[in-house]
This record gives C-alpha cells, structure tokens and sequence, in this order.
C-alpha cells in the first residue's frame, strides 16, 4: 500500500500516462488541462483519504489504483512499463480488496476496451470539465457474480 512519502512518484506516474494518451482519444489541450489537477502535495493527502495500492519496480513505482468504498477513483500505470500487465494485476488487486457485491468507475475514452475486457460495463456518459476544458468520460459498472 502506498503511504505519504509516495505522492512524488504518484504524481509523476498520474503525469505521464494522462500526457502519453493518444490524440485519437483527448486532444492536447485536453491532456494538459486533466494533468494540471495533479501536484504532488496533492497525491500525499490523497493517500491519506483514499486505499491507495502501488505496483513497485526495482528503482521507482510502476503504477498504482485507488479506491473508496465501491469506486475505483484512479487506476494508472506508467507508460514506460505498457504492455506488462500493471494495470491488469492492479485493478486485480483492487477487486478482490474491494468488500462490495459490484464496483463502479469512471473511465476514460482510452481505457474503455481495457475495462470492458476485465468485465466492466457502459451504463452512461458525462463529461468533466477541467480549466473550462470538457474531458468526456464513461461510467462503468462490474459486479461479482
């Protein structure tokens, strides 16, 4: 689990995965506006609000899922580490962390396949706005069976 002194490497991991998403999804201005709402003093009172898991490597954190409750709030992995199951292994951990007959999210357009093939479903869209800048986003839903 992650504690206070981990809110640098949280941020920077939140950083370059918001910023690495392709334009096919979220335009630039989309991009740095999402990523302006992180700072790294921000992610040390997070951890202290939130369960906060992190995957580590052998130098830094390779990503990390939080939740309250029933929601996943956050669930990313650094891009330099695609392809390596992290996020797969952390929204495992996640879910069977998670004492709730289903579990709810808000996903981003990037990751909708990623959560649909972990079992999540679609049930609605909203759009946030960040700096006056619309994000749009998709609410999802899994439930233990």
């Amino acid at each position: 689990m992650a504690d206070v002194s981990d809110g640098h490497e949280l941020h920077r991991i939140f950083t370059s995965a918001v910023m690495s998403i392709s334009s096919e999804f979220y335009s630039e201005e989309q991009k740095d506006a999402w990523q302006r709402t992180s700072f790294p003093q921000a992610w040390t009172t997070r951890v202290l609000e939130l369960e906060v898991a992190v995957a580590h490597g052998p130098s830094n954190l390779l990503g990390f899922v939080s939740w309250q409750g029933n929601e996943i709030v956050h669930l990313y992995a650094d891009p330099e580490v695609r392809g390596y199951a992290i996020g797969t292994q952390l929204l495992e951990f996640a879910r069977n962390a998670i004492d709730a007959p289903s579990i709810v999210l808000t996903s981003s357009l990037n990751a909708l396949d990623f959560y649909q093939r972990h079992g999540f479903v679609e049930v609605g869209r909203e759009i946030k706005v960040r700096f006056d800048v619309a994000l749009p986003c998709i609410q999802m839903i899994w439930c233990r069976v």
